[in-house]
């Protein structure tokens, strides 16, 4: 499809350049009356959208290429579409000036002005995509990373990154379901990476103890627990087992251990559960 849009582009900026070369130089037909000028006009506008097309397709696939050199992961969407909109807002003044002989400055200051206005009406959609801009720079997040974000009235929620866009984030939960987040509140709000930086991590359960229990007896018992679950039990980290509390009814310890990643959290820390009782 991406050849077929390529060579349609090429061919109607070739057609739009031979018309405008003709006009420019001054050898129109004299048949040629109001109405020809108008669809040569019209031809030439075309070829300017597609021209821009052409270049916001070209450029895209370049930065695509470069950050997956660079960093070995997909350039975010938030960039591409910014590249674009460059692209496209640059075309518009450039048909306005050279093919409607609209003065440069003024080109520009009407540019100035719609933009302005626009973004008054939009202040909160901007203040996402600038905030998209400085996610995208510094990147605490990739696509498929499992994020926890907090929007600042103690609401929480996980998900895994799905997409990137210039207004938010799509996040897919455990329970299948898309949640949008601005991009203004990840970027204000706590925000914790599971997959950052590895997606291995340290879970933690307390269980309660008698007090007729012995200490080396309790560890013995915990730490044996992790061993019985080779999910745990083969990552290159040590579990532990610490007393946190002391309680009416008996010792609280904390058996801390670690899981490959944050998508694999539940089920190991059920077959925990399911070995410790």
């Amino acid at each position: 499809m991406k050849r077929e849009v390529l060579a349609f582009a090429v061919l109607l900026i070739v057609v739009a350049l031979l018309s405008a070369s003709t006009r420019w130089a001054g050898a129109i037909p004299p048949g040629f009356g109001a109405t020809e000028q108008h669809l040569l006009l019209v031809l030439r506008v075309c070829a300017w959208a597609a021209g821009a097309a052409l270049a916001v397709l070209l450029v895209n696939r370049l930065i695509r290429r470069r950050v997956k050199r660079r960093a070995g992961s997909e350039a975010p969407r938030l960039l591409l579409d910014l590249v674009g909109g460059a692209i496209a807002l640059t075309a518009i003044c450039a048909v306005a000036v050279i093919e409607f002989g609209v003065a440069p400055m003024a080109a520009v200051t009407t540019s100035g002005v719609v933009i302005a206005v626009l973004g008054f009406a939009v202040r909160h959609m901007i203040a996402d995509l600038f905030y998209g801009v400085t996610l995208a720079l510094e990147r605490p997040f990739e696509i498929g990373n499992w994020i926890k974000v907090s929007d600042g009235t103690g609401d929480e929620t996980i998900g895994r990154v799905d997409e990137f866009t210039w207004r938010a984030v799509k996040l897919v939960t455990r329970a299948n379901l898309n949640v949008f987040v601005p991009n203004s509140i990840i970027a204000t709000t706590r925000l914790t990476n599971f997959d950052q930086p590895e997606p291995m991590w340290r879970n933690t359960l307390r269980i309660t103890l008698g007090y007729d229990v012995p200490v080396s007896q309790a560890e013995r018992v915990l730490l044996s627990v992790v061993a019985r679950v080779p999910e745990s039990a083969s990552l290159p980290a040590t579990p532990e087992a610490r007393v946190v509390e002391y309680e009416e009814y008996g010792v609280v310890w904390e058996l801390r251990f670690w899981v490959p990643s944050y998508e694999a959290c539940s089920r190991v820390t059920q077959r925990i559960h399911d070995a410790l009782l």
